[in-house]
């Protein structure tokens, strides 16, 4: 009941805060001519996502447990994927102000999956247990603060976006920890106290398009949370403005 409950309260903040570009195509429209010339309010613009495409694998070593035998370690892939399934995949861009970032959050419905195998190696590198496991998602996004020429856009970082004081890339909902499961390995804490959260940067005016494309790709090596390994990434979303057709 707890997830539940804070994935219903994620979704509800998250929807209030597209809601401001994303009533309807034709409010967009009007929203976007008017805010853009009036001073003091911020300039927005409202998107649909068209494509959403989430890959990130995990690859990892450390930790520590006891076994019969003596000390033991972990050795684990982690994956995660995502694809857009469903009616909700909504995004809003409010541009700067003098003094003020702006903000792009998109937010997306769709299925969701992690899945995790960790084996559990003795001291002299035998395998001698396994742990395989699975957890479903159903929400998924982008987002970033922007600034007036360059802005990074970041995978699920709800938390830090409205302003929660939730560190770069940690989900505002405690219960959507989209690299783990019930199986030993780094979590998505592990990963952005390390700063390795999928991101890049792009030049703001890229927002104002009428169709446009985010991707991030790469692979970075980490250490935290007694862990060790590297982190692939290959995400991609296909935005279009709610009013270009």
């Amino acid at each position: 009941m707890r997830l539940l409950g804070a994935r219903v309260g994620r979704v509800a903040l998250v929807l209030g805060l597209l809601g401001a570009g994303l009533a309807t195509p034709a409010t967009a429209a009007s929203q976007n001519q008017m805010l853009a010339g009036t001073s003091g309010t911020p300039e927005v613009r409202a998107f649909s996502a068209r494509r959403s495409d989430v890959d990130v694998t995990v690859r990892f070593q450390g930790g520590s447990v006891q076994c019969p035998s003596g000390p033991c370690t972990y050795v684990g892939v982690t994956h995660y994927t995502f694809r857009k399934r469903g009616p909700l995949a909504l995004a809003s861009a409010f541009f700067p102000q003098p003094g003020r970032p702006g903000m792009f959050l998109a937010y997306v419905q769709g299925r969701g999956h992690t899945s995790d195998e960790v084996d559990v190696l003795s001291s002299r590198g035998d395998a001698i247990a396994v742990c395989h496991d699975a957890v479903a998602h159903q929400f998924d996004g982008l987002g970033g603060e922007l600034h007036r020429r360059r802005s990074l856009v970041t995978l699920h970082p709800f938390g830090s976006l409205i302003s929660l004081g939730a560190p770069s890339g940690v989900p505002l909902d405690s219960g959507a920890d989209y690299v783990s499961t019930h199986c030993p390995g780094p979590r998505d804490s592990d990963l952005a106290s390390a700063h390795i959260v999928p991101s890049r940067s792009y030049a703001t005016s890229r927002f104002r398009r009428a169709r446009f494309s985010l991707t991030l790709a790469g692979t970075k090596p980490f250490a935290a949370g007694g862990f060790v390994g590297t982190v692939r990434f290959r995400v991609r979303f296909d935005l279009a403005r709610q009013n270009s057709g």
